[in-house]
């Protein structure tokens, strides 16, 4: 995506360009701010979820952490959504995973250890963090493309200096090539985080239960607000998680 970024740059405005995105690209990733877990969580008005509330999930979480070798076991909050989810926030020195109220209630307690696993795996491999990057290169991207359309729109009714037609084409396509990236990028951390997730259980069939059920669940909300479109598929290519079949194959390879 970086590499994009500066080819993106370089076909605008020359060797000088690259090196101020480059800048730009190092002073970002440097001083972007770092938002707690507990203030994210608030976001989602998310309430704590006490070891008194879940005991048996505060053990299991804190058994997972201890396997994991987190510095710090990870906060457990409830959120008030509609579908089987689960996700975390933070890295390993602070951290944070929510759960829906049906996670709770609708998932069978290997499933539910399975889930929080996974959850975890992001923590460890610091995915927030991989996000945050990648997100803030697809900005630097689309905002590039964007001066570009206007440089080349000013510029050439003013009679100056234009950008060819090509390098234009190029540019534009570019923030569609990091969207796709970033795709497969959260594609392959889902892959990742349940191979993790596995090991880390020692169950790989109770979280392959627990991404089939999700699934179903998530198969049954979205044909009751689309029935139409019910049995259609979106393609690998657009999607932010695998197939489930797929990562169920591989976890029960």
């Amino acid at each position: 995506m970086a590499a994009l970024l500066l080819v993106s740059a370089r076909l605008l405005a020359g060797p000088v360009a690259v090196v101020l995105v480059a800048a730009v690209l190092a002073a970002g990733l440097v001083l972007a701010p770092r938002a707690s877990p507990a203030m994210l969580l608030r976001l989602f008005r998310a309430q704590k979820l006490t070891a008194h509330d879940a005991p048996e999930l505060h053990a299991a979480l804190a058994d997972l952490a201890k396997r994991a070798r987190l510095p710090k076991v990870p906060e457990l909050y409830v959120v008030r959504n509609p579908a089987i989810t689960a996700f975390s926030v933070g890295g390993p020195e602070d951290s944070a995973i929510g759960v829906s109220h049906r996670v709770l209630y609708r998932l069978a307690p290997r499933e539910l250890t399975g889930i929080v696993a996974h959850e975890m795996s992001h923590v460890v491999a610091s995915g927030m963090a991989l996000l945050a990057v990648s997100q803030f290169i697809a900005r630097l991207v689309r905002s590039l493309a964007l001066f570009g359309i206007l440089f080349a729109f000013v510029f050439g009714a003013l009679g100056g200096a234009s950008v060819g037609l090509g390098a234009l084409l190029l540019v534009c396509a570019a923030p569609l090539g990091v969207s796709l990236i970033q795709l497969a990028l959260s594609r392959n951390r889902e892959f990742d985080a349940d191979r993790a997730a596995a090991q880390l259980t020692g169950d790989p069939r109770g979280l392959a239960s627990a991404l089939q059920r999700i699934d179903s669940d998530h198969q049954e909300v979205w044909q009751r607000l689309f029935w139409p479109l019910g049995g259609q598929r979106m393609p690998t290519l657009l999607r932010t998680h695998p197939p489930t079949a797929d990562r169920v194959a591989r976890l029960l390879a």
